[in-house]
C-alpha cells in the first residue's frame, strides 16, 4: 500500500515537471511588524538566511550590537493551508573569545549552513574615522567564533588611515554568502563595485566581483566580473546593489539584485540568473575597465510583478516542497525602523 502512494506521489510530480513554466511563481507572503520584541531584542534586522532542516531557518541580524548584542535568530518558517508563518524560536548570541561582540566590532549581513558550523559574513565599516575591518568567519552552534577564512586583503579591505583608494565602499562590502548544495564551492560578492575597479560616481560602470573558494584550500581563488544594472528614470539614477546570492549548482548562482532611487522613493528589484563563464575571470586584473568582459545575467523575476509593496529585500533562501517543485523564500531587513516591516515572500521555483 505503501508503495502504491509513493508511485502515486512520484507520478504526479513527473506530470507537473512535465507542465513547468520559467521562472518564479509568487505564493504568499507573511509579515512581522516592526514593534515586535524577541529575547530582549527587536525582532528585525534580517539581513540573510540560510535553511537548516525541519521547517527551521537561521537568520543573521544586522546588528552592530547597538540595539542588542550580535545575534543570529532561528525560525520555524511553514507553509500550510496556503498560508505562510515564520515564528522565531531562539535567539543565539554571537561571542569571541567569550565575550559577545561590542558596539561596531560586527556588522553581520550573511550567513550560510556547514556541517555543524555557520559561515557569516561581516562588511565592516568605513564611515568619517571610523573604521573596522570585514570579515568572513565560521562560529559554531551555540554563537562562538571558530575560525577566520582567508580571502584578498589587499584587494578588499581599504586602507587604514588617509585617503579610501581601494576595497569595499562604505556600506557596500560582505552582503552576501552562498555554499553550493554539493557542499563544495563557497560564493561571495561585493553589494558594488569596488573603489578600484569604477570611480566614485560608479553607477553607469557598476561591475562586482562574484568570488568563489572550494571548502578546503586556502581563500577565495577565483573571481568573475557581474554587471549591476544602470537604473534610471525620470532623470534620475537609482542606487544599486546585489544584496543577496544563492548557490544553484557549483557554476550556477541567483543574484538578488535591487536599486533605490531616492528620488522618486522608488525600488527596484530583480532575481537573475548567472553561470560562471572563464571567460569573465577577473583574479588577476586589479582594476576593472568599462570593457571588462562580464557574466551574462538571465532575468528570473521582476518584482514590479507583485500586487505588493516590497520592503528592503535582502536575504534568500530555499524553502519546502510546495507541489512537488522547490521554493524560495525571501525576506527583508527592516533596518529597525518603525516605518518599515519584516517581510517573508514564497515563491515556486517553476524552472531556472
Amino acid at each position: 500500500m505503501f508503495k502504491f502512494l509513493a508511485l502515486i506521489f512520484l507520478l504526479g510530480c513527473q506530470n507537473q515537471v512535465e507542465e513547468t513554466k520559467q521562472g518564479l511563481s509568487f505564493i504568499a507572503s507573511y509579515e512581522i511588524d516592526s514593534s515586535t520584541q524577541f529575547e530582549n531584542a527587536p525582532l528585525g534586522g534580517i539581513s540573510g538566511l540560510t535553511a537548516l532542516s525541519n521547517d527551521e531557518y537561521m537568520a543573521i541580524i544586522d546588528d552592530r550590537s547597538e540595539y542588542a548584542p550580535a545575534r543570529m535568530v532561528k525560525f520555524k518558517i511553514t507553509f500550510e493551508d496556503q498560508k505562510l508563518l515564520a515564528l522565531p524560536l531562539k535567539t543565539i548570541t554571537l561571542t569571541k573569545d567569550g565575550k559577545p561582540y561590542a558596539l561596531n566590532e560586527i556588522d553581520s549581513e550573511a550567513i550560510v549552513s556547514f556541517g555543524d558550523q555557520f559561515i557569516i559574513a561581516s562588511e565592516g565599516s568605513y564611515r568619517g574615522n571610523s573604521r573596522f575591518k570585514p570579515f568572513i568567519s565560521s562560529f559554531n552552534q551555540v554563537g562562538e567564533f571558530v575560525l577566520d577564512y582567508k580571502f584578498n586583503h589587499s584587494r578588499y579591505i581599504p586602507e587604514d588611515q588617509g585617503d579610501m583608494t581601494k576595497g569595499f565602499r562604505s556600506n557596500l562590502g560582505f552582503e552576501s554568502l552562498s555554499l553550493s548544495p554539493s557542499g563544495k564551492t563557497l560564493f561571495s560578492v561585493s553589494e558594488a563595485a569596488l573603489r578600484q575597479d569604477a570611480d566614485e560616481d560608479y553607477h553607469a560602470q557598476n561591475i562586482v566581483r562574484l568570488m568563489t573558494m572550494e571548502i578546503g584550500a586556502e581563500g577565495f581563488h577565483k573571481e568573475y566580473a557581474i554587471k549591476l544594472d544602470h537604473v534610471q528614470e525620470a532623470g534620475h539614477t537609482g542606487e544599486n546593489g546585489i544584496s543577496d546570492i544563492l548557490a544553484l549548482s557549483d557554476t550556477e548562482v541567483l543574484i538578488l539584485e535591487r536599486s533605490w532611487t531616492s528620488k522618486l522613493k522608488k525600488q527596484d528589484v530583480k532575481i537573475y540568473k548567472v553561470i560562471l563563464n572563464d571567460d569573465a575571470r577577473v583574479e588577476s586584473t586589479d582594476s576593472l575597465k568599462a570593457h571588462t568582459k562580464v557574466l551574462t545575467k538571465k532575468l528570473i523575476f521582476d518584482f514590479a510583478k507583485l500586487n505588493l509593496k516590497i520592503d528592503n529585500l535582502e536575504a534568500l533562501t530555499f524553502g519546502p516542497l510546495i507541489n512537488c517543485k522547490k521554493s524560495l523564500i525571501v525576506a527583508s531587513d527592516n533596518n529597525f525602523s518603525k516605518h518599515q516591516v519584516t517581510q517573508f515572500l514564497l515563491f515556486e521555483i517553476l524552472d531556472l
